[in-house]
C-alpha cells in the first residue's frame, strides 16, 4: 500500500524536488516540522487510523503484502 505524502507528491524524489525549490534541506524541513508539533501540540498532517474491518483483515493476513526480505519488499513497493 503506497502512503500518500502530505504534499501530494507521488514519491520521495518529487518531495525532495519540492523542498529543493523552496531551498529547504531535509534537516531544515524536519526541524520546522518538529517546531510546529511542539508549538501546536499536534501533528501538522492528517493521520489515518485503520477501521475495525481493516484491523480484522490484517490480523488474518488478508490483503497483506508479502516478500522474502526487505530488499524485495522495498523494490516491490517502489521505495
Amino acid at each position: 500500500m503506497r502512503r500518500e505524502h502530505p504534499c501530494r507528491c507521488q514519491n520521495e524524489e518529487q518531495c525532495y524536488g519540492a523542498r529543493a525549490e523552496m531551498r529547504l534541506s531535509t534537516p531544515d524541513y524536519i526541524r520546522m516540522a518538529l517546531i510546529r508539533v511542539a508549538e501546536g501540540r499536534c501533528i501538522p498532517v492528517s493521520v489515518k487510523v485503520p477501521n475495525a474491518l481493516m484491523i480484522e483483515k490484517t490480523a488474518h493476513g488478508e490483503g497483506a503484502h508479502k516478500a522474502e526480505d526487505e530488499t524485495i519488499l522495498f523494490k516491490q513497493s517502489g521505495v
